[in-house]
């Protein structure tokens, strides 16, 4: 039976790097969210202004730690959290700072780093603010109900996207325990014929590689496999397997469409031989080339 690749649960040196790289980012990227969305064109970009910040601050905290060797879910899960929340109240305090510089003419009587250690005068200007509105839409000030309705969405989509990110990208990431690095990335590095539907997909997804050397192209799309694999010592080496097809769209065109058969297999040295033989038999058969998979080291 194939085993799957699981991570260790390891938070490497996450607790301590992951703050100091995450930290200074989220004051600079939630002072250019906060003035950007006193200074936004149009309310209807506000959307958009949330995703991509979350996105931002989630990838951040996604590659530090990744940098720091987290290989727990629940670490990076919690961090991204926690830094959701932050750049939520930096977002907030930057853009109240900025609006109270826009209609004051720049002659605010609070200064920045006030406004942003005083949590309670944040806190205030944003009932206030909520009371009044600051910008109309369809010819009407938007306050009260609707804009704290507004500002909890901007909230649930921040949070939750830096919360999700880091945990999703980790996903795609396979570590070296003996080597204590990450596995080298390899995507698509070799591509067979679709599966039939039964017996040779429930193969495929249990990890038995022979059924590639089965299987032929056609048009109902194609196998793609992505590679993992320690490019020190080549004792951790992994494939995921993924099915691609061309499924019709709503405006009448086609659109790439994939699922996940299987995700990392760590390979042993029969699973290498049976992937060799099937790439040979693909060759033998089929023009198409394809990118020899990586071999042990």
């Amino acid at each position: 039976m194939a085993t799957e690749y699981k991570h260790s649960g390891r938070m490497g040196n996450a607790l301590w790097s992951i703050p100091i790289a995450a930290i200074p980012f989220t004051l600079i990227i939630g002072f250019i969210y906060g003035y950007a969305c006193v200074y936004n064109p149009s309310e209807k970009l506000a959307i958009l202004l949330a995703t991509g910040y979350g996105v931002l601050i989630g990838y951040l905290v996604s590659r530090a730690g990744k940098a720091a060797k987290c290989r727990s879910f629940l670490c990076m899960r919690l961090m991204g959290f926690i830094f959701g929340l932050f750049a939520l109240y930096s977002g907030w305090a930057f853009f109240l700072y900025a609006l109270l510089n826009r209609f004051s003419n720049g002659t605010a009587n609070v200064s920045l780093i006030q406004l942003y250690l005083t949590p309670t005068a944040v806190w205030n200007l944003m009932i206030n603010i909520n009371r009044t509105g600051w910008f109309e839409m369809f010819h009407a000030p938007f306050n009260g109900t609707m804009l704290w309705l507004a500002w909890g969405c901007e909230a649930l989509l921040i949070v939750g996207i830096t919360a999700l990110m880091p945990p999703y990208m980790m996903k795609a990431w396979v570590f070296c325990e003996p080597c204590k690095k990450w596995c080298k990335e390899k995507n698509d590095i070799a591509r067979f014929g679709a599966p039939l539907p039964g017996d040779q997909t429930n193969r495929l997804k249990a990890g038995d590689l022979t059924v590639l050397g089965e299987l032929v192209f056609g048009d109902c799309g194609n196998i793609r496999l992505y590679s993992r694999q320690c490019e020190s010592c080549g004792k951790t080496d992994a494939i995921e397997i993924k099915r691609y097809w061309l499924a019709p769209t709503t405006n009448g065109g086609l659109s790439d469409t994939s699922e996940l058969l299987r995700s990392y297999i760590l390979l042993d040295a029969n699973d290498l031989i049976s992937l060799q033989n099937a790439l040979a038999a693909q060759l033998a058969s089929n023009p198409i080339p394809t990118i020899t998979p990586p071999k042990k080291v």
